[in-house]
């Protein structure tokens, strides 16, 4: 009996480990180094796991000027940060989000690069 009441504690502290894990999954988290130069902008990573939801990116700027990375997503609409501290953006899903990094000089904004950020289905 004694044996029993064990193994049936056993299964369940490993059936709440496994359960816990499986949520941190979930909300896992990414981070991308997004590096600005005079040219446009480039994305350490155009396309991440669809456990990825929330993502950090990271902005380096190697340009002679302002630069910002502009992101449209489901539930933020538009996103923009200037150069300086992270943007983190939790997305709805899979999906395509397209992006631009544009550059700003003597007052002028100019849009330098476009690209599609994805979350994969699968």
């Amino acid at each position: 009996m004694h044996s029993r009441i064990t193994a049936a504690v056993g299964i369940a502290v490993i059936s709440a480990v496994l359960t816990a894990a499986a949520s941190a999954r979930s909300a896992a988290m990414q981070r991308i180094t997004v590096t600005f130069t005079d040219r446009g902008c480039r994305l350490q990573l155009n396309s991440v796991s669809p456990r990825m939801t929330t993502i950090v990116f990271h902005l380096v700027n190697k340009s002679s000027a302002t630069a910002e990375i502009v992101i449209y997503s489901p539930t933020t609409k538009l996103t923009s940060s200037r150069i300086g501290p992270d943007l983190k953006i939790t997305f709805r899903g899979p999906g395509r989000y397209p992006y631009r990094c544009t550059r700003d000089r003597d007052g002028r904004s100019t849009t330098l690069t476009r690209g599609v950020f994805t979350i994969r289905r699968s």
